[in-house]
């Protein structure tokens, strides 16, 4: 069994380093063995998105989401998505959401 957070951490060092050929297959082994990890859902969703993946990457965005519906850096991801392919109302209300968020502890 895998060290999930060693792992998140290699990957994301893979990413800083531009190798994000490797930290996609690293990432998509990791979400294979714990597909109910947050942070390795949105980890692939960004790689996804580097990748101009922007389908996969919102799919994974979403999951994440679902398995954490205050993850904040999902929800402006998911904004950013939506407001790329024209999809203006789901933008406005991720981005509102994500708003709420950043305000509730204030």
């Amino acid at each position: 069994m895998i060290d999930i957070n060693s792992e998140i951490s290699a990957i994301k060092t893979l990413v800083k380093g531009n190798n994000i050929g490797e930290a996609r297959l690293r990432c998509e082994k990791l979400v294979a063995q714990s597909p109910n990890n947050v942070e390795a859902n949105f980890l692939m969703g960004m790689i996804y998105t580097s990748s101009k993946s922007f389908q996969r990457a919102e799919e994974h965005f979403e999951i994440t989401l679902l398995l954490d519906p205050n993850y904040y850096d999902s929800l402006v991801q998911l904004s950013l998505l939506c407001e790329r392919k024209g999809d203006r109302e789901r933008a406005a209300i991720y981005r509102e959401r994500s708003f709420r968020i950043a305000h509730q502890n204030i």
